[in-house]
């Protein structure tokens, strides 16, 4: 009964939407408005889809170019990481300059059922590029709890950090090249002190590759005391240096810390210690150059009280010139707000807290992605706490903190929990962002991914394949489309950016293409009676 009802509902609303479009009544609906109907669209098709039913596609709708203002679009459907419905850690993901990206999972290696620490990387048109690599396979931590962590460089090499499972548990970290070869076996990075209890590492990497790992720890001997840690490395992962103490005393609040490194190699760890006694934290920020020597004085974030920061739920990232963003959160009378603030290569305040949202039953989970001009991606989680109902939103900011667009869902309501979203976004601010899905009564895990874009025109990406036929293939000047109907073309490259559109009147049956840089594109087709035809092309 629900998949019908599913089904009845997508196809009033798709309707709905088609004459908005067809009498340009959408056009002058708020943008607001139009995006939520855009939205809940994709939510009744990612439904219908995992449902096994067949849904006609919004992209369809607005193959003829209808703008949407500048807000994010989703290049794609969604993407599903991994091979099984056995239990998956939260994913992490890492991008290079030209949109190239690799995510990190911890799965059921299928083979002989051991656990292991998987990568999968992807091209900058999403395409997986080879198998999944095995990081690491034994003793390992899984389920919502547990967490790896992934850094890439300018150029794509990577590195992986994760934590072994156990009473007295070992971090651990390896890093790779491009092409997916080892460059180093697992190497521990827990050696300072004697730690009963710490989370997995946070991991940072410099535009040459160069990488530090941090973690907080809590004594053997005593729980008021602990510590943050920072390891760094070359590219070729021989150690560099000794580890910095970045916090030694009162112990640190969930035992969590964040690491971020701009390209030069200059490095902050943000980490929340305890200042008293009674249990009062605050949310710390300290710097340091590349040699690891400390870099001015800790700045605070935020204090609790009185601003009530909430414990463990903070994150920070670099741009390329060491500007720095922080994100966290604050509950105050059951009411939770997050917020970032941005700060200079010098520490000063660049803006006073930038408010994201306010006001879920839960909020959590806030990570960053900066990219190299300064512009802010941010990812969270937030829900109902008596219903379990939690989704992943994304928000996005420029280098002087102005809201690009409004806040997105990721992700929909089918499932108790989807969140525990990453983001990663490369130069050109595209970005991936990857979360986990729990599935009702709890008892697998899955995890997703999906791409996203600000287009340059601003119009929804269309699907990638279809059943037009378009020659010469590959073409240099003129692409012709055999037996078309008069009506409109849109030309659109991978990433479901607009980069040509034309009008074929009479018997007119071809387009210039020689504008067009080399690569691969997805030309629409919507004819007068608004059928919709596509298919993929080559440009050299």
């Amino acid at each position: 009964m629900i998949r019908l009802y599913l089904q009845s509902r997508y196809r009033r609303l798709y309707r709905q939407v088609q004459h908005l479009l067809r009498s340009g009544r959408f056009a002058r609906l708020t943008r607001r408005r139009r995006d939520q109907l855009v939205q809940r669209l994709r939510r009744y098709e990612v439904r219908l889809s995992r449902m096994g039913m067949a849904a006609m596609t919004t992209a369809a709708l607005f193959a003829g170019g209808v703008e949407l203002e500048g807000q994010v679009q989703p290049v794609g459907a969604e993407f599903r990481i991994g091979e099984s419905n056995l239990p998956v850690s939260p994913p992490a993901v890492a991008m290079d300059d030209d949109g190239d990206y690799a995510i990190a999972y911890i799965s059921i290696n299928p083979a002989n059922f051991e656990y292991a620490l998987f990568v999968q990387r992807y091209d900058n048109t999403g395409s997986e590029v080879g198998d999944a690599i095995i990081v690491y396979e034994g003793e390992l931590d899984y389920g919502v709890g547990s967490r790896c962590e992934i850094a890439m460089d300018d150029d794509g090499d990577f590195v992986v950090a994760w934590q072994e499972d156990g009473l007295f548990p070992f971090n651990y970290v390896r890093a790779y090249t491009s092409d997916g070869m080892p460059v180093t076996d697992p190497i521990s990075v827990n050696a300072v002190g004697t730690s009963a209890y710490l989370q997995p590492p946070s991991v940072a990497m410099d535009a040459d590759g160069d990488f530090v790992v941090a973690y907080a720890t809590e004594s053997a001997f005593s729980y008021d005391m602990g510590g943050v840690y920072v390891h760094r490395f070359n590219s070729d992962g021989t150690a560099n240096g000794t580890p910095v103490v970045v916090h030694d005393g009162y112990r640190v609040y969930e035992l969590y810390c964040r690491v971020s490194m701009d390209d030069d190699g200059d490095f902050a760890v943000a980490y929340q210690p305890y200042i008293d006694d009674i249990g009062t934290s605050e949310l710390l920020v300290k710097r340091y150059d590349i040699a690891g020597t400390e870099v001015g004085t800790a700045i605070q974030i935020a204090m609790d009280p009185p601003s009530g920061l909430i414990s463990g739920y903070f994150d920070i990232d670099h741009d390329d010139d060491g500007n720095f963003v922080t994100s966290y959160i604050e509950g105050v009378d059951d009411t939770y707000s997050l917020y970032l603030r941005r700060y200079d290569a010098t520490s000063d305040v660049l803006s006073g807290a930038n408010l994201v949202t306010s006001g879920a039953d839960v909020l959590g989970f806030p990570y960053l992605s900066v990219d190299g001009d300064g512009d802010i991606g941010i990812t969270w989680t937030a829900g109902q706490y008596d219903t379990y109902n939690y989704n992943a939103y994304y928000q996005a900011y420029d280098a002087v903190g102005n809201a690009i667009f409004d806040q997105v869902a990721v992700t929909s309501s089918i499932t108790q929990i989807q969140g525990l979203s990453r983001i990663a976004s490369d130069d050109q601010g595209n970005t991936t962002i990857v979360w986990i899905e729990l599935d009702d009564p709890a008892v697998y895990y899955a995890a997703y991914g999906q791409r996203y874009v600000v287009p340059t025109t601003s119009v929804f990406s269309p699907p990638e394949t279809g059943s037009l036929t378009l020659y010469p293939n590959p073409a240099t000047d003129r692409l012709y489309l055999r037996d078309a109907q008069p009506g409109r073309v849109a030309v659109y490259d991978m990433l479901g950016r607009m980069t040509h559109q034309a009008t074929l009147v009479g018997s007119q049956n071809s387009i210039d293409v020689s504008t067009l840089r080399s690569g691969q594109y997805v030309l629409v087709h919507t004819d007068e009676q608004g059928q919709v035809s596509r298919a993929r092309f080559q440009v050299e």
